[in-house]
């Protein structure tokens, strides 16, 4: 599989995170904030959290997943099983705890994630955007949140778009596991 254009900064500091957000971000769906029991999580990671969540499984997998400046998905489907990994201590992570900027990391890298891993799933789409329900649907988790693309929980950058991450619609599947 070659590299797509998805254009990205070539560092993996948080200028490159905060890029790559802003690139994909703004191809989503207006963002509005999270509520229930996610949102809940997220205020009091605002209010008073004080950890941390490491990326650096995530910053390798953008290292060797990267090439000119494109994403290259053939060498994420390659290290597939690393990026499950990283997704599931997404869906293990204390949003709650969080600090606030680790909080905002692990929402924009958690969105960023579930991207690369919905086009994974969908090989051969030219466009996130040809997969059929990619924003709405509740099948990503984080921080034991049943969890869709379509929403954002806080405003992040100032590209004016957000963390495109939030609980889904109540239902069974938006309470904590």
């Amino acid at each position: 599989m070659s590299p797509r254009a998805i254009p990205f900064l070539r560092s993996t500091r948080s200028p490159y995170v905060l890029a790559l957000l802003g690139l994909l971000a703004c191809t989503a769906p207006r963002s509005r904030p999270a509520e229930g029991p996610v949102g809940e999580a997220v205020e009091r990671a605002l209010a008073s959290g004080t950890a941390s969540f490491a990326h650096e499984r995530w910053d390798r997998l953008l290292a060797e997943g990267t090439r000119d400046g494109l994403v290259d998905y053939g060498a994420f489907a390659a290290r597939r099983d690393e990026l499950d990994i990283y997704l599931d201590r997404l869906a293990a992570a204390d949003l709650a705890n969080l600090s606030g900027p680790h909080l905002e990391a692990l929402l924009i890298n958690a969105y960023n994630a579930y991207t690369v891993a919905s086009i994974l799933d969908h090989p051969g789409v030219e466009s996130i955007r040809e997969i059929d329900g990619v924003w709405k649907k509740a099948d990503h988790r984080v921080g034991g949140f049943a969890v869709s693309l379509r929403t954002a929980t806080r405003p992040v950058a100032s590209t004016g778009c957000g963390a495109p991450l939030t609980a889904a619609p109540a239902s069974p599947l938006s309470d904590v596991v």
